[in-house]
């Protein structure tokens, strides 16, 4: 008896009916669902019991390798919501979520599949995606997944802007529509971060009263609007949040050439600010002297001769100046012009009005100015439409390369210069992208397939990163 007794007054680990399992106190309780807005994003949300740093992985394996952002969380019981970007469609999606807290790493695991894409999204057919060129001690990028390109659609019919992102060999793996009727043509991730801003012109059209910009979240909803009245083409973001879009000037104006007077269009620029507050800050008409020139036209896109059809407008701060400056295309007007944006005086004019490039520019699109200070653009001359690179080395844009030039775009346009030093050109109306290396090879190309709306690709830009829009 008394050894009966020791035994059964030992501390054991007994079950009487059913044994229940101890929570793992490292185990987070997540929920995932797909979004609301976007089939391609996964919402995911949990709440670690203290404060740490929380991310997630998640990718087609449990390999993952794509990542969020981090986010902080700031005390005891705060939810974390992540949204995975750059999935593709119909697809079985693995995640990771992670907090690391001052005690431990909390995790679960689990995955979703992601939805179809809706059937009238223009997508691209890749027709060539060979190995990509490499940045000198970089490895090769065999392009089967990043980097990215994403942009948005000119369209024609009466729909809402279409916006999508892809990898390499054409997977949709991102896409959003705007909140109401118009069309698009410009695109950006924003400055702050939080999301893409995009130009969306209404019904209206090219100069209208209802043309905005758009501050979207990768989850799709609608972050913050500028009003951009009479606004065309393309527009910038100022590191204050402010949005410098191009407006249409159409005036009366005798040409004393000929002694006739009728209505003739330049253009403005316009700084909204984020609270609203529109002014237009330049005008073409105070610096530049209206000419007759082979592109314009007296009706189309405005009313009065077409006469500088400005396309683009940048703004950059690289240069050692307080306030910055803007280079605006004229592509009528076959000029450049450089602005400092502190008092918005005229730099330079590269062009017709001012120092004549070799070979002169003419109808130019997506121009602008490299790390080496050299101007990139994409051009239309006699011959067709392509990318050309001028060195400014003496003072005179002279060609030092270009690509191309075998048909020609009636429309739009862009050439950029690639992280690897290849050169991403964008075809316009021609309908198809490509990525070109310094010796003129080919090494991708795509095409748009039309989903139900006929477009142009607007402004697409490549990124390594779709949270961050990184080159």
């Amino acid at each position: 008896m008394p050894r009966v007794a020791l035994i059964l007054g030992l501390a054991l680990p007994v079950c009487l009916s059913a044994c229940q399992r101890l929570p793992d106190p490292n185990a987070l309780q997540c929920t995932a669902a797909l979004n609301t807005n976007i089939s391609l994003v996964i919402g995911l949300d949990w709440t670690p019991n203290a404060p740490g740093t929380s991310w997630a992985e998640f990718g087609e394996s449990t390999a993952y390798g794509q990542t969020t952002p981090t986010l902080q969380a700031g005390a005891d019981g705060d939810p974390v919501h992540m949204d995975l970007v750059g999935n593709a469609p119909s697809t079985e999606i693995y995640w990771h979520a992670v907090t690391e807290t001052a005690d431990g790493t909390l995790e679960c695991t689990g995955s979703t599949k992601t939805g179809p894409l809706p059937g009238d999204l223009t997508t691209f057919d890749v027709t060539t995606n060979t190995l990509a060129t490499q940045a000198p001690g970089e490895a090769a990028d065999p392009g089967n997944g990043q980097p990215y390109i994403i942009g948005g659609f000119y369209q024609f019919g009466g729909s809402t802007p279409q916006l999508i992102a892809m990898r390499r060999d054409g997977t949709i793996v991102w896409y959003a529509k705007g909140d109401s009727p118009g069309t698009s043509l410009d695109l950006h991730y924003a400055r702050d971060g939080r999301g893409i801003v995009y130009n969306n012109f209404g019904p209206g059209g090219f100069g209208g009263p209802d043309a905005k910009v758009e501050e979207i979240s990768l989850a799709g909803d609608t972050l913050q609007t500028w009003a951009t009245p009479g606004a065309h083409h393309m527009f910038t973001e100022l590191p204050d949040r402010t949005i410098t879009y191009q407006l249409v000037d159409t005036r009366s104006y005798t040409d004393p050439s000929t002694g006739s007077t009728d209505l003739w269009t330049g253009d403005d620029l316009a700084e909204v600010t984020a609270d609203g507050t529109n002014n237009t800050v330049f005008s073409v008409w105070d610096w530049i002297t209206p000419t007759f020139n082979a592109h314009m036209s007296p009706t189309d896109p405005y009313p009065g001769y077409d006469w500088t059809q400005g396309n683009l407008v940048r703004y950059d701060d690289r240069e050692d100046q307080t306030y910055g400056h803007y280079l605006l295309s004229l592509a009528n007007a076959a000029d450049l012009i450089d602005i400092d944006r502190g008092d918005m005086s005229v730099i330079d004019v590269y062009g017709l009005d001012g120092i004549v490039a070799d070979p002169v520019f003419d109808y130019q699109h997506g121009a602008n100015r490299l790390d080496n200070g050299n101007l990139l653009m994409f051009m239309t001359d006699t011959t067709g439409s392509g990318a050309i690179e001028y060195s400014l080395a003496d003072g005179t844009p002279r060609e030092i390369w270009r690509h191309g030039f075998a048909e020609k775009a009636v429309a739009l346009g862009q050439a950029d210069r690639l992280p690897n030093g290849d050169t991403y050109i964008n075809y316009g109306a021609l309908l198809k992208l490509e990525e070109v290396t310094p010796a003129g090879d080919v090494v991708w190309a795509a095409t748009p397939v039309f989903g139900g709306v006929t477009s142009f690709p607007g402004q697409f830009m490549w990124t390594s990163n779709l949270y961050t829009g990184e080159p």
